[in-house]
């Protein structure tokens, strides 16, 4: 094959040279593309930066049960002790400051920051006067919501994760506006109810992180300080990210209705929540992949 591939540049060439010969084909291999050129030119793959083990049988080394105990002992059972000890004074902080942003476009008097008994002790919540949506803007609202589900439905093929968030978002209006049309006197929510059940979901999250990370990282050979910090940093965000939303909502259903109570919790409430908690898994899970594939000493072969 690579005598004729180059046998019209050989031929011009004088044979008593063949340093220009093996040039000249060096040459019209590097012409060519990639996979051709390794085809032809073999040795020219260890140019290459960097070339990896192959995945093909091997699997990860197994952590001995001294290891999984020292990582559940720590990655559990210690973080949890800390927020089940704390968690009354992070919710009260968290209160007082979703009070001092809300009291710079809300008269201060309207809010209050009550206790609330959960798990052995109580967390703290903000409450203030909301409002009932009225008939008209209930019947707009679920008009638009009706238009909009059928809509999607009839169009859900063409951009079909769009249109399945469309149809969630219109189904969750639809139902609170007709119960308000036909049962606003019986809503059995305020915005005290609201704000214990966000903030309890909320402190239930920060419990199951450590649960959900440590046994999803288990199998994997990451270092536990590592693992350690992922789980405290995912907390320490869904914290900040939770005080941001807890102030949204509660603004919004000030100056709007309860109608969107439903649609807020719902859609933009603790159901947020997994999406960093999978981004955590996912990033922290992808670096310590560049580095294992490069550690032999971590692997195991089937062969």
């Amino acid at each position: 094959m690579l005598s004729a591939l180059f046998k019209s540049d050989s031929s011009s060439l004088s044979l008593k040279d063949p340093e220009v010969i093996e040039k000249s084909q060096r040459e019209s291999i590097a012409s060519l593309p990639e996979n051709l050129r390794e085809i032809l030119d073999p040795g020219s793959a260890i140019e290459k930066n960097q070339i990896y083990y192959h995945r093909s049988y091997r699997k990860l080394k197994q952590h001995s049960l001294l290891n999984i105990a020292v990582q559940v002992l720590v990655q559990i059972v210690l973080i949890d002790f800390f927020i089940f000890y704390y968690y009354p004074q992070i919710t009260e902080a968290i209160s007082k400051v979703t009070k001092a942003v809300l009291a710079t476009a809300i008269s201060q008097e309207l809010i209050e920051i009550v206790p609330s008994l959960y798990i052995y002790d109580n967390v703290h919540v903000v409450t203030l006067p909301g409002r009932y949506p009225s008939l008209k803007l209930s019947i707009i609202v679920a008009v638009l919501s009706l238009t909009f589900f059928f809509l999607s439905i009839s169009l859900k093929r063409v951009i079909e994760p769009k249109f399945v968030w469309l149809i969630f978002i219109s189904f969750i209006n639809l139902t609170a506006s007709l119960f308000f049309i036909f049962y606003s006197g019986y809503f059995p929510y305020d915005m005290e109810v609201f704000s214990e059940m966000y903030i309890k979901t909320e402190v239930g999250i920060w419990i199951i992180i450590p649960f959900i990370l440590t046994i999803a990282l288990l199998p994997f050979p990451i270092k536990m300080i590592k693992k350690v910090g992922v789980i405290i940093l995912t907390i320490l965000y869904s914290m900040v990210f939770a005080l941001v939303r807890y102030i949204v909502f509660l603004y919004l259903l000030r100056t709007t209705t309860y109608l969107f109570m439903a649609l807020m919790f719902f859609m933009l409430g603790p159901f947020l929540d997994f999406i960093y908690i999978v981004g955590s898994y996912s990033l922290c899970l992808s670096t310590a992949g560049k580095q294992t594939q490069k550690k032999m000493e971590l692997w195991n072969w089937l062969f």
